[in-house]
């Protein structure tokens, strides 16, 4: 059961984040070229580990989630680590995980969010903060650092994804839970539902996240070849 307003998928609320968010990227990237000392870097970096802190305590004291359910074990949630470390240490191989956690992860969950509370529910507002913020992140990277995703940061990626979907795997099966949609699909309506019975959606969820990400290698393939 929810309380309070539902999402509405592209109502008010959802195209406001949205433009927001789009917005504070430019704005960052603008400040990207003055940024000398890092202090957006830091502040986003430690906006990242806060909200990635305060939602299992949100979900679990508040709204009764079981603790199985809340952890941070998420693509998504995982990578608001991987952001903040890439930014206050500006390594540039956790940049390859990152950039492409958040450009195909995130996005995706800003465009399409599992989302049930609409705003002003505190879910829906560290649910687009903590994405939004996570892509934003790794735009700077992108600007200030002069970080760029190499062929091979897609290879990483996948390698990255794999391990880390079978270590999911193992810690749903000792605690119960479904991280990753490894076990069933979600409850509500999604995209998930179009792609077969399980294990056949697993498989193609991993086919989609490989074309995903050469997606988003795209720009730079091409500015590569220009240059």
């Amino acid at each position: 059961m929810t309380s309070g307003p539902t999402f509405e998928l592209y109502g008010i609320a959802h195209l406001v984040v949205l433009v927001a968010t789009l917005a504070l990227a430019l704005l960052a990237g603008r400040a990207a070229e003055r940024d000398d000392v890092g202090g957006l870097a830091r502040m986003m970096a430690w906006l990242l580990l806060c909200a990635a802190a305060l939602k299992p305590i949100l979900y679990v004291s508040i709204y009764g989630q079981p603790l199985a359910q809340s952890l941070p074990l998420d693509l998504c949630r995982i990578n608001e680590f991987l952001c903040a470390f890439m930014l206050l240490a500006r390594a540039y191989r956790v940049f390859e995980i990152a950039y492409f956690l958040a450009m195909a992860g995130s996005t995706s969950a800003l465009l399409m969010p599992d989302l049930l509370h609409g705003f002003p529910d505190p879910r829906f507002v560290t649910f687009f903060f903590s994405h939004g913020l996570s892509v934003i992140a790794v735009l700077y990277a992108v600007l200030a650092f002069g970080f760029r995703p190499t062929l091979g940061s897609v290879g990483r990626v996948m390698v990255f994804l794999a391990l880390y979907a079978a270590a999911i795997a193992a810690i749903n099966l000792l605690i119960g839970s479904n991280y990753l949609f490894l076990c069933r699909k979600p409850e509500g309506a999604s995209l998930l539902d179009f792609l077969g019975p399980w294990p056949v959606y697993v498989v193609a969820m991993f086919a989609i996240a490989i074309a995903a990400c050469f997606l988003c290698y795209l720009p730079f393939a091409f500015r590569r070849k220009q240059i």
